[in-house]
């Protein structure tokens, strides 16, 4: 058995996936992620290695393989050449770290709601909301980097309240909590926390109101909204709020929909 440091180029690569022969089927979101982090120079030396069997088989990495072949671009990483064969069943037989485990590891407090925080933030942020938005484990890290302790303080929010509102989940009370903050702090208390997660001071027909009644009533249906279309409730009944208006509904945000900018 012989383990060196190797630069795989894409050609490299190309080559070893040809004698994967006995590998489990390839997991085209993993690939995805992988080459996406290649991509964007976030791909990491990490100590996991490519394995070859002795007749050059390949045991373990094609996933990481296939990623360079996507991304067109080499990696530096380890390499275990001249494994038995016996061994593949023994290969990759761990859970795989999400993102909650990376963010709990790199020292982030909440880490589940964290991670889930980040994606809807960074999705609204770079406008890719509705649409839902994956970041790899590298780049959720990046992420909790660059939304900093604001955003650790609104999961801290979540947490909290989406035991006291259960028609909010966590991260949609974080995600609001971070956007309207940065607008309003006083109209973030008032509207978020004092009337729609507390139910105090709520009066008919406002915004609150609605939106309480349209999260309260989706406990109990079977057709459940997603994070993503709560968050855009709470968005257009937080603008009618800062408008000083009343609101009789708010109509589901479509997946091709334009997703609404709080003001």
């Amino acid at each position: 058995m012989i383990i060196e440091q190797m630069i795989i180029s894409p050609l490299i690569a190309t080559q070893w996936l040809q004698n994967n022969t006995k590998n489990r089927p390839m997991d085209e979101k993993r690939v995805k992620q992988y080459a996406s982090d290649i991509t964007r120079n976030s791909w990491k030396k990490n100590g996991e290695t490519i394995k070859l069997s002795e007749d050059g088989r390949l045991i373990d990495g094609q996933h990481r393989l296939a990623a360079i072949v996507r991304a067109n671009k080499s990696i530096e990483t380890f390499v275990v050449m001249g494994l038995e064969e016996e061994v593949f069943d023994t290969i990759d037989t761990g859970r795989a770290r999400n993102k909650s485990d990376v963010l709990a590891i790199s020292g982030y407090t909440h880490s589940v709601t964290l991670a889930a925080t980040l994606a809807l933030l960074d999705g609204y942020y770079s406008k890719a909301l509705p649409k839902r938005f994956y970041p790899t484990n590298a780049e959720i890290v990046q992420l909790a980097e660059k939304y900093g302790e604001k955003a650790q303080r609104a999961t801290q929010i979540g947490d909290n309240y989406k035991r006291k509102f259960r028609g909010m989940q966590g991260s949609v009370i974080s995600a609001a909590y971070y956007i309207f903050n940065e607008l309003n702090s006083d109209s973030t208390e008032e509207f978020l926390i004092k009337q729609v997660l507390q139910g105090l001071e709520v009066k008919p027909n406002s915004p609150a109101a609605i939106l309480r009644n349209k999260l309260e009533a989706n406990l109990h249906s079977k057709a459940k909204y997603n994070q993503i279309q709560i968050l855009g409730f709470t968005i257009k009944a937080w603008n009618y709020f800062r408008q000083n208006k009343n609101m009789t509904s708010i109509k589901a945000i479509e997946d091709n929909s334009v997703f609404p900018k709080a003001i």
